[in-house]
């Protein structure tokens, strides 16, 4: 549920909060434009940084639902359905597992989660993982997502890498990534709400990063043109990579003392 105030007066975020937020709507947006992949994997490990993670998390895939829907929209008829809903059944039984992990977890470990994860994900794209393309395997494919989808919001990666497994043409491949995040997305989004990790602060930073999420969009789409979209995508797993395993490292010496 919302939380609300005792006083019912809805709370301000800080100005430093809403400049972070916006900039890294702004960027992440340009880079999900330009190399066809990346909100969430780059804005939750970026805003984790400086919110605590179950903040971010919630707030980032409200953003990715957001930004999920634009193409949903453009790509419902080239979606393949059947496999859309084996990979959500998969995903639900995750998603709990997952909401769990984000509500106990302390936030330096969840924050070493959410490095760790970024890391990972971003080497498997690199280096194009690939796994056997079955129902079964889809629906694992979807148990996995659904864990990261409500633990860290990033769920992407897991599901892109094995869409690309299966030789799907690009806008079929687009109609399933999207409508899937889509549906996972109201799913994961209520139980953030019953758990009480969204409230009017997050909601407030929602409204106020949308515009510059749409700007991203733009300004990706005229990018596209000047940047040679392969060699940006290597250079933003490279950077991707190496953020996030400093973020993972410095959030484990917070977390475990060595010394």
């Amino acid at each position: 549920m919302l939380r609300l105030p005792s006083d019912c007066d809805i709370p301000s975020v800080e100005v430093g909060t809403v400049i972070l937020v916006i900039f890294v709507t702004l960027v992440a947006a340009i880079v999900q434009t330009v190399a066809g992949f990346g909100f969430s994997l780059l804005a939750v490990p970026a805003l984790a940084i400086f919110m605590e993670p179950a903040q971010a998390v919630p707030l980032s895939a409200m953003l990715s639902f957001v930004n999920a829907n634009r193409v949903a929209q453009q790509t419902r008829g080239e979606t393949p359905w059947r496999l859309v809903l084996l990979l959500l059944v998969g995903s639900l039984f995750g998603l709990p597992l997952g909401l769990q992990v984000l509500l106990y977890l302390s936030p330096d470990l969840l924050r070493f989660l959410v490095g760790t994860v970024s890391a990972l994900m971003a080497l498997a794209i690199a280096v194009g993982f690939r796994w056997p393309h079955s129902d079964r395997a889809s629906f694992l494919t979807g148990f996995v997502s659904g864990i990261l989808s409500t633990s860290t919001a990033i769920n992407g990666p897991p599901i892109v890498l094995y869409l690309q497994a299966a030789g799907l043409r690009a806008e079929v491949f687009r109609g399933a990534l999207s409508n899937l995040f889509v549906l996972n997305g109201i799913f994961a989004l209520g139980s953030f709400l019953i758990a009480g990790l969204i409230g009017y602060d997050s909601l407030e930073l929602l409204l106020l990063g949308l515009p510059f999420l749409f700007v991203g969009h733009w300004c990706g789409e005229r990018l596209l043109n000047l940047l040679d979209a392969e060699r940006f995508r290597s250079f933003v797993l490279l950077l991707l990579g190496m953020a996030s395993t400093a973020i993972a490292i410095a959030a484990l010496l917070r977390a475990v003392p060595f010394w």
